[in-house]
C-alpha cells in the first residue's frame, strides 16, 4: 500500500497520517529523510519530528537511516513499512539509484509492505520526477528522472496550486496533483483521496477534480 502526502506540514496531513498508523497499527517502521541531506532540518531535527507525528498515533518503534549502503538492503525486510521524508527529489532519486535501494523498495511494496511518502518521496514514487522541476533543483546533475514507476502510469505533484495548472498542462503524460493539505492511498489498482481538500488528476487534455474520500480506479 502507498501513501502519498502533498508536502504540507503535520496538520495538513494528520488526515493521511492518520489512516497510515491505523493501516500499519503498532508495527516497525522505517524513515528515510535522505532527500534533506545538507540542507535544514538536521537530520536530529527530523528525528525527533518523526516521532512526534507517529508515536501519538501508536507507531513508537521507529528506526531512522540517514544514510544507504548496498549492505543495509537486506536488512529492509525486517520492517513493515517505510516513510520517505521530503527534501530534493532529483537528489533522492539518484541516492536511491547508487545505492541499490531502487528496486528492493519495490520488491518490499509487492510483498505487502506499505511505504509513505511525502513531498519529494511521494515524486519519486511516481512514473517521472520532472514533475519537481517547478521547485527544486537538479543539482546532482541527474539526466534520467524516470521514478519508480509505482503509481500506475501516472506521475506525482505535489504542493499543487491552481497557478501550476499552465506547468503541468506542458508534460505529455498523466499526473496526480497533490495539495499541501490531502494525500492520497493508492493499493495497486485504486486511489482514494485523504485530507481536507481536493487532488487533480491530469490526463491527456483533461481535467479531473476528486474529492477527500472519493477514488479512482487506476490501470498500469
Amino acid at each position: 500500500m502507498l501513501y502519498l502526502a502533498g508536502g504540507g506540514d503535520e496538520k495538513d496531513s494528520v488526515k493521511l497520517d492518520q489512516q497510515f498508523a491505523e493501516d500499519v497499527g503498532g508495527k516497525k517502521l522505517l524513515y528515510l529523510p535522505i532527500a534533506m541531506s545538507g540542507v535544514s532540518p538536521t537530520y536530529e531535527e527530523c528525528h525527533t519530528w518523526i516521532q512526534r507525528v507517529f508515536n501519538p498515533l501508536g507507531i513508537t518503534d521507529i528506526v531512522m537511516w540517514d544514510a544507504l549502503t548496498p549492505n543495509l538492503i537486506n536488512d529492509l525486510g525486517t520492517f513493515d513499512a517505510v516513510y520517505i521524508g521530503g527534501g530534493n527529489t532529483y537528489k533522492l532519486l539518484d541516492h536511491l539509484r547508487k545505492t541499490g535501494f531502487d528496486h528492493p523498495l519495490k520488491d518490499f511494496i509487492a510483498n505487502g509492505g506499505s511505504v509513505y511518502g511525502g513531498s519529494a518521496g511521494a515524486i519519486v514514487l511516481g512514473r517521472d520526477i520532472s514533475t519537481c522541476s517547478v521547485m527544486d533543483t537538479n543539482e546532482v546533475g541527474l539526466d534520467d528522472t524516470t521514478g519508480l514507476g509505482l503509481v500506475g502510469n501516472y506521475a506525482i505533484w505535489c504542493h499543487y496550486v491552481d497557478a501550476h495548472d499552465n506547468f503541468i498542462a506542458n508534460y505529455d503524460y498523466p499526473i496526480i496533483a497533490i495539495p499541501e493539505r490531502s494525500g492520497i492511498s493508492f493499493d495497486g489498482s485504486i486511489i482514494r483521496v485523504i485530507g481536507f481538500d481536493a487532488v487533480t488528476i491530469f490526463d491527456r487534455g483533461f481535467k479531473r477534480v476528486l474529492m477527500p474520500n472519493e477514488k479512482m480506479s487506476v490501470f498500469s
